[in-house]
């Protein structure tokens, strides 16, 4: 039994212990109270800044997905991720792994592994109503995020291991079509189909709209283009000050610029890793977040890479490897056959296989200028159609 001096000490730790949680309570208000005011006033000087989707929705850690109507109409015959993730390592070369999410469901709509009609691999990405991060509650991963909260967006995507900026360079090649089954939820509406990406912001999207396909600000593909496979390159060379960017689009250096992106400085300064996402990432819509719509699109070739050297424009060796591996092989044999090259014909593109392009060009074409695209276009176009039947 307790003796009466005992009960005192009991009731005076009690007390003591009550009066500091009140304390910590009242700090804690206080710390939340400022926390809000400092989001806010970052949000009002900078509303297109890192923290901007952060503030989305708030407390995260609820399964908000089962507290809508869409919970019941959502239909899904879930994939093994793990089975998914190793045919995503066999598609995707290069020398960085692929992953999905693991708070979301990777239903059997989501993702396939098909051949087109040439007999190459490619992969089909769709998302439709309830697809999101959050629609498999793992409370870790739904404590960071949940697209439903807020019910305003929908995204399947699949994401890059992350990497850091003590490379010199990052590349992201793939080709795209958009198929036929692909249904724009509304008229003014944009979607995200990939993303360079760190832990606090998207640092440059690509958006798929029914004006066109835009790339890092470059308009990649014209929608009369949709049904066609297009070549695409993203390179982000990481230079000591600035960021240099290219987009090449079925061989072409649409743009080559440098570019001052402050997102990816100050990921930069905060030793931040990013990453690459591709897939499909809907966002703000509202009134259609139940829209029975479904966005999708195809990807093959797809190559993420990290470079420890920088990549230097060469728009002769771009439009070369646009090329069929077919019509690659025609043009090294052709360059053979003329006594210009002498190596392995494998469809590759190497310093061999450059000095025959420059040699015949000279020979034959007036030393063209070899910067200048249209007669890129002449030089290949002649070379890569007749063969010559020296081929070993």
């Amino acid at each position: 039994m307790f003796s009466a001096g005992n009960n005192v000490s009991t009731n005076i730790w009690v007390e003591h212990n009550t009066f500091f949680a009140k304390l910590v309570k009242i700090i804690n208000d206080m710390h939340m109270r400022l926390s809000n005011v400092f989001f806010i006033l970052v949000l009002i000087a900078f509303p297109h800044g890192s923290f901007a989707n952060a503030m989305v929705g708030g407390d995260f850690s609820e399964d908000y997905f089962k507290k809508f109507e869409i919970n019941k109409i959502f239909k899904c015959k879930e994939l093994s991720r793990n089975s998914v993730e190793k045919k995503l390592s066999k598609y995707i070369k290069g020398n960085l792994r692929w992953y999905t999410h693991p708070a979301q469901r990777i239903c059997q709509r989501n993702i396939s592994f098909l051949k087109d009609t040439n007999g190459e691999d490619y992969i089909n990405l769709t998302s439709g109503i309830g697809d999101g991060i959050g629609n498999k509650y793992i409370e870790k991963e739904n404590s960071k995020w949940n697209d439903f909260k807020a019910k305003e967006r929908r995204r399947f995507e699949i994401s890059s291991k992350r990497f850091g900026f003590s490379n010199k360079a990052f590349t992201l090649e793939y080709e795209i079509r958009i198929p036929s089954k692909h249904k724009f939820i509304d008229e003014n509406s944009s979607l995200t189909v990939g993303q360079i990406k760190s832990s606090y912001d998207a640092s440059a999207r690509f958006f798929l709209m029914k004006s066109g396909y835009w790339v890092m600000g470059v308009k990649a593909v014209k929608p009369e283009d949709y049904n066609k496979w297009n070549k695409i390159k993203v390179v982000v060379n990481n230079y000591d000050k600035d960021f240099g960017v290219m987009v090449i689009v079925n061989g072409k250096i649409l743009r080559n610029k440098i570019v001052n992106n402050e997102s990816l400085k100050w990921a930069e300064k905060k030793n931040d890793r990013i990453y690459w996402k591709i897939g499909l990432y809907q966002q703000k819509i509202y009134d259609n977040f139940e829209n029975p719509a479904k966005q999708s699109v195809d990807l093959k070739n797809i190559r993420s890479t990290v470079h420890m050297t920088y990549i230097e424009p060469n728009p002769l060796m771009e439009a070369f490897n646009s090329l069929s591996k077919d019509q690659r092989k025609n043009v090294q044999i052709n360059l053979k056959g003329e006594g210009f090259y002498s190596s392995t014909i494998d469809g590759y593109y190497g310093k061999n296989t450059e000095k025959g392009l420059k040699k015949y060009n000279s020979s034959f074409l007036d030393a063209s200028d070899l910067e200048k695209s249209i007669n890129i276009d002449v030089l290949l176009t002649k070379l890569s159609k007749v063969v010559n039947p020296q081929e070993d």
